[in-house]
């Protein structure tokens, strides 16, 4: 039968250790950085959506948004700095994450608090919105406090409270364990680089990998032409998805194996190839270099017991428009490449360069001059149900959370300036979905989509 969430529901991993103990909590140089390149017209937040099938009941999901957040520390915690300009997490006292709730066809809109400035607050919010057949919600997490692994951590422990309190199975569902503690050692990276020294880089080869992310700067996706005599106003988050069919999918996996590459590698060719489609229809395509920035986790065996925080890294995959005219040679170019980053740690590398950083004042410098780090971002979420602790029934492959079925998962990476297009792609219930979103000042909802549909285009190219 269905039940409340009480205190006593709480794991007893978590509360036996001394929370207090924690704060204040230094920074990371990873979490520094999302910080300082934080600014308003480019918050560093990233969101995500999920859908259901039936109405999500407000009294237990608040609920189980109350529970879930003991778990996650940095959840509800802010950012200060002390006397010495060292920044640090503090906890928000008495903090209660309430989301922002309305019925299934009121609409999300913008407004001040979605900065997230997480200096004043802590860095997630919640929307959502419900009716008696279907409800979705809509989160944003600032980058500093987590990455989209820490994310989709918290988002299973809610699910699971949740199904808890509305499932009519006796077999109730057990949240999985935490392990406060390992948040003071979430920036130490000792495994990684242990792994990584099996397979040494040469010093000519780390120099000529610097030289090329400093000195050949990509060009960013261009601006709509004619852009101003067809401006429209842009939703709120503004993501938007596209769902291949099971027979879509399986032929773009398929495609990338019979390569010896992954959906990943499959994904970052048709970033690029559909970010310069985009900048051809502009008439300024074919020119200069385009890269991608691939978010890359760094957790190992354990880390499924650390809270929602950052564990990551990114690498960069960089090709000449020229290169693009040849897709199968570009797959085993991008393939051959991402095996080597993984293999021998490249993505380590901007870790050592923000930790070299962390007490001078060059990085606020770097960040505020006008140079494109990257083209485009592009998250692989992967299937986020396969690392859920608790196995929920299915139906249809979809997930049955209590009283509702989840329906899908999307989301997308933050963009800054200059890198003007973050992409998201991921696998659910078998069926591949591609997610969206552009600068608004820039692109409006047709334009995105137009720059999804691109995108899409690619991917299916591949597959034939």
């Amino acid at each position: 039968m269905s039940r409340s969430i009480v205190e006593s529901d709480l794991n007893p991993t978590a509360c036996g250790f001394d929370e207090a103990s924690l704060w204040p909590l230094p920074l990371t140089p990873f979490e520094r950085f999302m910080v300082l390149d934080d600014r308003p017209g480019f918050p560093m937040a990233f969101y995500g959506e999920l859908r259901f099938t039936g109405e999500l009941r407000r009294k237990e999901f608040e609920e189980a948004l109350h529970a879930s957040l003991r778990y996650h520390p940095l959840l509800r915690a802010r950012v200060d700095a002390d006397d010495e300009g060292t920044l640090r997490w503090l906890p928000v006292e008495d903090f209660r994450l309430l989301p922002d709730w309305g019925c299934f066809d009121t609409s999300i809109r913008a407004d001040d608090e979605t900065k997230l400035d997480v200096t004043k607050r802590p860095g997630v919010r919640i929307w959502v919105r419900s009716g008696s057949a279907a409800s979705y919600l809509v989160w944003q997490f600032h980058h500093a406090c987590c990455d989209g692994q820490g994310a989709m951590r918290f988002i299973e422990d809610v699910l699971t409270q949740y199904a808890a309190a509305t499932s009519q199975d006796a077999a109730l569902p057990d949240v999985r364990p935490v392990e406060l503690a390992r948040l003071k050692t979430r920036g130490d990276y000792a495994g990684q680089i242990q792994l990584a020294a099996r397979h040494p880089r040469s010093v000519r080869h780390q120099v000529f990998d610097a030289l090329k992310f400093h000195c050949l700067a990509p060009r960013p996706l261009v601006e709509r032409k004619n852009s101003e005599d067809s401006r429209e106003d842009c939703s709120f988050p503004g993501v938007f998805s596209r769902f291949f069919s099971l027979e879509e999918s399986t032929a773009i996996r398929t495609a990338a194996s019979d390569k010896s590459g992954t959906l990943n590698d499959a994904a970052i060719v048709a970033v690029l190839q559909a970010v310069n489609a985009w900048n051809a229809e502009q008439g300024r395509g074919g020119r200069g270099r385009l890269r991608v920035l691939m978010p890359i986790d760094l957790r190992l065996r354990g880390d499924e017991l650390l809270p929602a925080a950052n564990r990551m890294t990114f690498g960069f995959i960089t090709r000449r428009a020229a290169e693009l005219r040849d897709p199968a040679r570009l797959l085993e170019g991008v393939r051959d490449e991402t095996q080597f980053v993984r293999r021998t740690g490249a993505g380590l590398d901007f870790l050592h360069v923000l930790k070299m950083l962390e007490r001078s004042a060059w990085l606020p410098w770097l960040l505020r001059k006008r140079r494109c780090m990257a083209t485009a971002v592009l998250t692989n979420m992967g299937d986020p149900t396969r690392r859920f602790a608790h196995r929920f029934p299915r139906q249809n492959g979809r997930c049955v959370i209590g009283n509702v079925v989840l329906e899908s998962i999307t989301g997308s990476p933050p963009i800054r300036p200059l890198t003007r297009v973050g992409f998201g792609i991921g696998t659910y219930a078998g069926r591949i979905v591609i997610n969206a979103k552009c600068d608004p000042a820039l692109y409006s909802d047709s334009d995105v989509q137009r720059i999804l549909q691109l995108f899409a285009d690619a991917l299916r190219r591949g597959a034939e």
